[in-house]
This record gives structure tokens, C-alpha cells and sequence, in this order.
């Protein structure tokens, strides 16, 4: 599965200068003329170990430029970004960088993500891709007469990562976590999503919240410092800690947050986190094209990926309008079943589901009932402008909170990482430590230690041909929307043989199922110089919007020995 890399070899030992004295001169001729010539052989040896130092260095210091120019991560700040490349630089590996990035963001981008924030991390090493499963469980004893009592899921991305990094992990602890205080106690920018949440959701705010974005009273506005004080203290006992068992101050963190959920009528026990273990599983994968696709297990949406992408490549190739069309059809069958998706520790079904989903009866299925629907169907002129109403601008960016990193080191060890806290500022409850808490748990009813199914789906793919050897992290918005999107990027690169840059940037659907919309970036289709597909999309389905922004897509790719990175410009920056 993916290529097996091998470790880089030592680096090549620079010699040692030896210091060689000029003998003395003397009268006698013929001592004069021995001497002379040891002089000529003692210049010779300096200016042969000079070439031979000179060699040694240019050839090093290529050695280390390439090194340091064969890694690639990226993050949704810069300030992250930059840490997770200073960790890379250091030699550290794809894990360490994408440790040292979630502590990172968990402090400049306290809307989106936290220390009780959920995800997925998809790991590639020696030719080996495992998922960890850091999605929050429910909690015991949720449930009176039927009734939830919590929305806040048991987070345990502090002790998880803390094994992820014995696991996989080459640096010290002390070195991942260090970054993020020095960000949380010296202060950095705020961003503006930060500022729009805050804004958006103010009222619904506590105090404690509040306080950490506004002075005396005002809002701070986009670019403005902040600091957060407590937050990197608490980081500061993270990094102390040893998590073979929890030191007194750590335990203190953790009842301070059971106390700040409980006492907002959700329920939690300090029993629940000491249970909380984070799930290594295997990986979903499809081969396309010549390129393989590794997906992330259930309880994320991994499997619908691979599951769309094999109904696309299953269709015949047509012009670019008729490929949309495929592409809504096999995105509204596949998501469909996703509410079939559960936890599989608790519904011995699951893994039934998830078979079913990529196996090849039910790609060629579906791909022969849309072949059958679309040809049986023609654009129903007449209905173009039958929900005139439902034509209003929607930004889809907004509705979940989210952050993603991808990484890809110098020995090809990749990753790809998707968290979330539910909705901008979670349950918008902060512990005292500075903990902002998630409402994954949402409206799900969920048994003792479930965990919910998420739209999260960290992704890496791997081509190798010939003497060339590709590897891709790619990362999207913790949603439906983000899903399609990377749906739609992946084909375009793996079907359509684009480039990752320009299929980033190309224009995006996505069915509604619940709905029954169909949100189209109208304006980047203008853009693009595709009305024409625009007016066919609305013509055949009538019940369309125009959205600003479907999902946001981030990707770091490894090209033998070159590194890039793409940053989806949707969205928030």
C-alpha cells in the first residue's frame, strides 16, 4: 500500500583541517634544497586538503539544502505553519511537525479548534497507512427517560497525542509543545475568522470567553494582538507531564473541565476521560488510476470518498459539462448512505456497510443507474425558474468549525490531519484553564462511549511510475461541503491528469441531500468562463443556489525530490 521509503543515510563528515609548519630555512645547500622540497610537498598537501575541505562543505551544504528543501507542511495559519516546518528543519518527522501544528493552532485559532476538540489523523510510515481515531466519545449515563443530556462529547486529544507521539514521534515532547506557549503567553494576530465568530455568536458568549477578544467592552478588530495567559500556563503542565500517569497538576486541568461541563447541565466524569483511548485502524484504500487513495476509518467519512471517486471512475469520459452532472449524481448516492455509518465498536454492521460501499458490485451499480437516469432525463427548461426564492448568495464556510494540517518529511513519512470542536467556539463553555469545550456530540443520541460519525476525511495518495515517486496530503473542511470538495479536486487530478494547483482552484458542486439543493459557485464558474455549464446545471436541477464558497481544500505534495503546498484561497484566511 503506497511506496515503502527508506531513511536518509548519515550526513557526510566534514574533515579536519590539519595545521602543518613550514620548516626553517638553512645555509647548507643541500639541506636548503631537502627542505625546499618538503615545502613544495607540505604546500601541495594544504592545497590539496583545502579543494578537498571546499569540496566536502559545497557537497554537504547541497546535501543539507536538498534535505532541507524535501519536506513540506501546511497548516490554516501561517504562524503554525512555520513551527511545523521548524520542526521538519530540526529533523523531526511528518507526526512531530503535525503534533507541533495542533498545539499551535489550538492557541491562534481558539474558534475552530481546542484541547477538547475531536478528528483523524491519517499516518503513512514504511509503506504502512493507519488512522487514529481522536474523535470525542459520549459520555456514560447520557440518557434519562430517553432524554440527552449532553452535547459535549469526552475529549481525549491530550493523552492521544502524547501516544501518537511515543509511537511515531522523534523529537522530544518538550519540543512540540513549547512553540504554542511562547505564542499563547507572548500574544499573536488575531485572525478573521476569529473576529467574525466572536462578532456572530457574542451574546452566546460567556464572560470568560468574551474577555479574551474584546477591551473594555470593544471588539478587537482583525490583526490586533492577543494573548492568553492561562491557556499557556496549561500548556505548560501539558508539556511537563509524563501521561504513564497524570501528575497532580494535569489532574486538576481535567477536573476543572469535568466541573465547567457538568455545571452547564451536560455530563461528564473524570471515569469518562481516564477511559477515553485513542483507536489506531487500518486505512481505506482505492486505486485509481495508477495512483493509490488512502482514506481514514469510520467514525469519519473516509469511506465515502473512495466510494464517490469509484463511481466516477467507473463512468465513461464525457465533455466537462456532462462530468458535473456525474459528479453531483455520484456524490447524492454516496452520501446518502452516510447516516448508515456508525461507530463500529458499536454496530457490528458497520463494517458491512463500509465493504458494500467500495466493493465493486455496487460502483458498477450505481454507475449504470446514473448512466440510465441521465440519459433518460433532459433539462427541464419549463422549471429553470421555478424556486426563484432559493436563489439567494449561501457561504458554506461558516456552519462548522474546523482545522487541517498536512505534512510529508524527508522520508516520505506523510500526514494528513482533520479537527474540529462542532461549531465555531464548541459548546462555548470555557474551563478556567482556558479550555474552550466541543458540542461534537450534537443532536445524536449515543450509547456509553460511542463515538460520533463525522464528515472529517484526512486523505494521502501515492503514485510511483518509473523513476518518478508522488505522495499527496490532502485536507478539508470538516463538513459535507468539504467532503464534495476534495471529491471533486481528487478527480480532477487523478481523472482529468490536472495539476493540484489549477484543480483547487476549479469551480465546485455539491448536492444537499437533506435539502435538496444544489449549490453551485456561480461566480467562479463566471470566472472560469463556464456560464454555460451554470445554465445547464440550473436547467436540470431547478432547485439551486449560489454559493460563495463549497468546502476549502489544502494539499502538500512530494515530487522525488521537490515540495509544494496549496492553500485553498475559500473561506477565512
Amino acid at each position: 500500500m503506497g511506496r515503502e521509503y527508506q531513511r536518509h543515510v548519515n550526513e557526510p563528515e566534514v574533515p579536519k583541517t590539519e595545521i602543518i609548519e613550514s620548516p626553517r630555512a638553512d645555509k647548507d645547500e643541500k639541506k636548503c634544497c631537502g627542505d625546499g622540497f618538503k615545502v613544495i610537498v607540505a604546500g601541495c598537501i594544504i592545497f590539496a586538503s583545502v579543494i578537498g575541505i571546499g569540496l566536502a562543505v559545497d557537497i554537504y551544504s547541497r546535501r543539507l539544502r536538498s534535505l532541507n528543501h524535501s519536506y513540506v507542511a501546511i497548516t490554516d495559519a501561517k504562524e503554525c505553519t512555520d513551527t511545523a516546518k521548524s520542526v521538519l528543519k530540526q529533523g523531526g518527522n511528518a507526526v512531530d511537525a503535525t503534533i507541533a501544528g495542533i498545539f499551535c493552532l489550538v492557541v491562534v485559532r481558539p474558534d475552530q479548534i481546542s484541547l477538547a476538540g475531536g478528528g483523524f489523523l491519517l499516518v503513512h510510515r514504511n509503506g504502512k497507512t493507519k488512522t487514529v481515531d481522536l474523535q470525542v466519545t459520549s459520555p456514560n449515563s447520557t440518557l434519562v427517560a430517553g432524554k440527552k443530556l449532553s452535547k459535549v462529547g469526552v475529549p481525549g486529544l491530550i493523552t492521544s497525542l502524547w501516544k501518537v507521539h511515543k509511537k511515531y514521534g522523534r523529537l522530544s515532547w518538550s519540543k512540540l509543545v513549547s512553540p504554542a506557549i511562547k505564542l499563547a503567553s507572548g500574544g499573536f494576530k488575531i485572525f478573521s475568522s476569529t473576529v467574525y465568530h466572536v462578532n456572530a455568536s457574542f451574546s452566546d458568549l460567556p464572560l470568560n470567553i468574551r474577555e479574551l477578544f474584546t477591551v473594555n467592552g470593544t471588539l478587537k478588530k482583525t490583526g490586533e494582538t492577543i494573548k492568553l495567559p492561562q491557556l499557556a500556563k496549561t500548556l505548560k503542565i501539558i508539556m511537563q507531564n509524563d501521561y504513564t500517569a497524570w501528575s497532580s497538576e494535569f489532574n486538576d486541568i481535567l477536573e476543572d473541565l469535568v466541573s465547567t461541563v457538568v455545571s452547564s447541565n451536560n455530563a461528564m466524569s473524570m471515569e469518562d476521560l481516564k477511559l477515553y483511548e485513542a483507536i489506531f485502524r487500518k486505512a481505506y484504500p482505492v486505486k485509481i488510476r495508477d495512483h493509490q487513495v488512502l482514506c481514514s476509518a469510520v467514525p469519519s467519512s473516509g469511506v465515502l470518498l473512495p466510494s464517490v471517486l469509484s463511481i466516477l471512475n467507473e463512468l465513461p469520459n464525457r465533455n466537462k459539462t456532462i462530468t458535473y452532472e456525474f459528479i453531483i449524481e455520484s456524490l447524492k448516492v454516496v452520501f446518502a448512505k452516510k447516516h448508515l455509518l456508525q461507530d463500529p465498536a458499536f454496530d457490528q454492521t458497520a463494517q458491512n456497510i463500509t465493504s458494500k460501499l467500495l466493493s465493486p458490485t455496487f460502483v458498477k451499480e450505481q454507475a449504470d443507474i446514473i448512466l440510465r437516469k441521465l440519459n433518460q432525463t433532459s433539462p427541464d427548461k419549463g422549471n429553470a425558474a421555478k424556486n426563484t426564492v432559493k436563489n439567494a448568495a449561501k457561504n458554506t464556510v461558516t456552519k462548522t468549525s474546523s482545522v487541517k494540517i498536512a505534512a510529508i518529511d524527508r522520508d516520505g513519512e506523510a500526514v494528513s490531519l482533520v479537527m474540529s470542536l462542532g461549531q465555531p467556539f464548541g459548546a462555548k463553555l470555557m474551563t478556567k484553564s482556558g479550555i474552550i469545550m466541543n458540542n461534537l456530540l450534537n443532536d445524536e443520541v449515543l450509547l456509553d462511549g460511542e463515538r460520533p460519525v463525522s464528515s472529517m476525511a484526512p486523505t494521502l495518495i501515492f503514485q510511483q511510475k518509473k523513476d518518478v515517486t508522488k505522495s499527496y496530503a490532502i485536507v478539508a473542511s470538516a463538513d459535507k461541503p468539504g467532503l464534495a470538495a476534495m471529491a471533486q479536486v481528487i478527480m480532477e487530478m487523478l481523472e482529468n491528469n490536472i495539476e493540484a494547483k489549477k484543480a483547487v482552484q476549479t469551480p465546485r458542486v455539491y448536492p444537499d441531500v437533506e435539502s435538496g439543493n444544489l449549490l453551485l459557485e456561480e461566480k467562479r464558474f463566471a470566472k472560469f468562463g463556464l456560464d454555460g455549464i451554470t445554465r445547464h446545471l440550473k436547467m436540470r436541477y431547478p432547485d439551486h443556489i449560489a454559493a460563495h464558497n463549497i468546502g476549502a481544500v489544502n494539499i502538500a505534495f512530494k515530487e522525488s525530490a521537490s515540495t509544494n503546498v496549496i492553500k485553498d484561497k475559500r473561506g477565512f484566511q
